[in-house]
């Protein structure tokens, strides 16, 4: 992650991201939209499965199916589910474009003064960390 060469040293004293720096933010970005993607037709599959399972049991036999057509509002609480589920995936997608967008066009902050590198290592779980 912290993998710096030369080029990258040169960009980042000079206030800016190197190109690789900001392809890898770009990359970064552009997963977590995929993976918001895939996460969204995994909840859209799990509504209709919810969905296809309630009014099942609901035609089941004529008394639940008598209590469902009973009331014109019951017919309305499906379709109104549906939109507020859709609604608040479609928020998830803007967030995930959100936030990628954010990574791409990231500014390098700079700090002043001395730095020290610390490092330690666990000889029980030959762990080294910096």
């Amino acid at each position: 992650m912290f993998e710096f060469n030369e080029e990258d040293l040169k960009f980042n004293q000079r206030g800016q991201l190197s190109p690789s720096q900001k392809e890898w933010l770009k990359m970064i970005g552009r997963g977590g939209i995929r993976l918001q993607n895939w996460n969204v037709w995994i909840a859209i599959g799990f509504m209709f499965l919810g969905l296809c399972i309630i009014i099942g049991l609901y035609l089941q036999n004529e008394d639940s199916r008598a209590a469902l057509f009973s009331n014109p509002a019951n017919l309305l609480v499906f379709p109104i589910m549906v939109l507020v589920i859709l609604g608040i995936l479609a928020l998830s997608i803007g967030l995930a474009y959100w936030n990628s967008k954010r990574l791409e066009t990231a500014t390098l902050l700079s700090v002043t003064g001395n730095i020290r590198f610390d490092e330690s290592y666990s000889s029980k779980s030959n762990i080294r960390s910096s």
